[in-house]
């Protein structure tokens, strides 16, 4: 799986349509018994007019992906990082981490399914940025470049059809349509065709009612 840098991630439009296309193509590949089995969850107007992305590699990593009118945060939890807080004796946040965030992104958080305290990274861009920011981290002596999970987590974010089905094909070990998995990153229509190619043992209905939960266009 590839990893990037948090400077390289698109705007916030940009980004939330690859998150629902990963989305959709997770509510095709593992129905709603077998959710806990897929990578990305989409859901759209989370609270407040806030849309919410969960990523989670099963594994105890996850990052929590919000977008606002005032912009978009990251929370990513990498749990074999140094700085997560179960890795020092006080359980404590790791200096640095949230203290640049402005108040409204900041505020994104407060739910608490987001577990505000369960973070080895963040970032965010306000509506005005052009860039993606982070904060200062105060880091332990022991620490390394890269070692609060952030190129690692990032790398769940798929810009592309290609390196969706290089994941995917992996991670659901079978062979996938790419033209159908184009077909979704490029937005078009999801139709019954395109569900049936992708996992033919899928209820087509019950995917079309969750596609419209969050807010894919059928």
């Amino acid at each position: 799986m590839k990893t990037t840098s948090y400077t390289k991630l698109p705007n916030t439009k940009r980004l939330k349509e690859i998150l629902l296309s990963q989305s959709a193509l997770d509510i095709i590949m593992k129905d709603e018994v077998n959710a806990w089995l897929r990578l990305s969850s989409f859901y759209k107007n989370y609270f407040d007019g806030i849309d919410m992305v969960k990523i989670d590699n099963g594994a105890g990593d996850n990052m929590y992906i919000l977008f606002s009118k005032d912009g978009a945060i990251i929370k990513g939890f990498d749990h074999n990082s140094i700085l997560s807080p179960y890795a020092n004796d006080k359980g404590e946040i790791t200096k640095g981490i949230y203290d640049s965030v402005p108040i409204e992104l900041m505020e994104l958080l407060k739910d608490e399914s987001i577990e505000v305290n369960d973070v080895t990274f963040c970032v965010w861009i306000s509506k005005n940025d052009s860039n993606w920011k982070k904060g200062n981290i105060i880091v332990p002596e022991d620490y390394k470049e890269n070692d609060d999970g952030e190129r690692f987590l990032l790398g769940y974010i798929f810009d592309d059809a290609d390196s969706w089905l290089d994941w995917a094909e992996y991670h659901y070990e079978e062979e996938i349509l790419s033209e159908c998995v184009k077909a979704i990153y490029e937005h078009k229509d999801i139709t019954r065709e395109i569900i049936e190619k992708i996992n033919p043992k899928r209820d087509v209905d019950a995917v079309i009612k969750e596609l419209k939960m969050v807010g894919y266009i059928i």
